[in-house]
């Protein structure tokens, strides 16, 4: 006899149920090189985004990944373990990334692409630094160059024996780094119009910093040099004419420009084919180094001959 409808619905009840296929899940460790934060705000202004890891393990040309879920850890032994509050307070330095969707093999191909594309700094330029914090590298910044500046001046008054090369050799530096500086904010509305020169909306960071220092240094050098051939044509008359500032610089403009052209096309080179990684500072070495150029000419010699004028006056 054929079952009825309530041997069916039995039946049916008693069959065991069908297995369901797990997602794969993997995962790899990312060490950020943040540690011990103590000033760190309960608002985890650290945290990585499982977003933009998504969207850059989506760019690697992997596929599969259906989700990626960001863990804050540390590690103990041969595992991971996830961080107690109070650990995450003190240690920002390693993080536990799960993707669900891919083998081991797939993620660990992953991680190798994303290191190889960025590397570490990649994960650096994802944290964002609480106000604390800014407010208190901005001072020590600002304290370290104005010990650097006065180090500038206390040298250069010993070396041409007045104080007024030091001063002007400091003007044209500040002119350099401000320059940079004011190319730097205003890259923010050109990247969407110039994107074809490779700008793009450029932020502070340690490279950029590395860069200030470098045109500093190097505008440096180039205003002493014309310094010395000011001295030179100067001789031993207390007086200082637009007539030998003129003959100085004339001298040494040969010098100044094959200089100044040669580091340039290093730095533009760099700038072209030297990868995301540098690229910040490769621009700021760019407009550094055209700003430290002419200011040795345009700026430091009339500022020289200004402030002299004004101490002779005074004398």
């Amino acid at each position: 006899m054929p079952a009825t409808d309530d041997e069916n619905v039995d039946s049916a009840e008693d069959a065991p149920e069908a297995p369901t296929v797990t997602e794969l899940q993997s995962s790899f460790e990312i060490e950020t090189g943040i540690d011990n934060m103590d000033t760190a705000n309960a608002d985890n202004e650290y945290e990585l985004s499982a977003e933009t890891l998504l969207s850059m393990v989506t760019n690697t040309g992997v596929e599969g990944v259906s989700a990626v879920n960001v863990e804050l850890s540390y590690w103990t032994g041969s595992q991971w373990n996830r961080a107690s509050e109070e650990e995450q307070l003190q240690d920002y330095s390693r993080w536990n990334v799960l993707l669900t969707g891919i083998s081991q093999a797939d993620t660990d191909k992953i991680k190798s692409k994303l290191l190889e594309n960025d590397g570490v700094t990649f994960f650096h330029q994802t944290q964002k630094f609480g106000a604390q914090i800014a407010g208190d590298m901005q001072g020590l910044a600002l304290t370290a160059m104005l010990f650097s500046f006065a180090g500038i001046i206390t040298y250069i008054w010993l070396r041409f024996q007045h104080l007024t090369y030091g001063i002007a050799a400091v003007v044209a530096l500040l002119h350099d780094v401000l320059v940079t500086l004011a190319a730097m904010a205003v890259s923010v509305y050109l990247a969407d119009h110039l994107g074809f020169l490779l700008i793009e909306d450029f932020k502070i960071s340690l490279p950029v910093v590395a860069a200030f220092l470098t045109i500093i240094g190097y505008s440096l050098n180039d205003t002493i040099v014309v310094f010395d051939r000011i001295r030179e044509v100067r001789g031993k008359s207390h007086d200082l004419t637009e007539l030998m500032l003129n003959k100085s610089i004339n001298q040494t403009l040969n010098r100044t420009l094959l200089t100044s052209l040669t580091t340039l096309i290093v730095v533009i080179i760099l700038y072209v084919v030297g990868g995301s990684g540098i690229h910040g500072f490769a621009f700021a070495l760019v407009i550094g180094v055209a700003a430290g150029t002419y200011s040795s000419i345009f700026i430091a010699a009339p500022t020289l001959l200004f402030l002299h004028r004004l101490t002779w006056k005074k004398s």
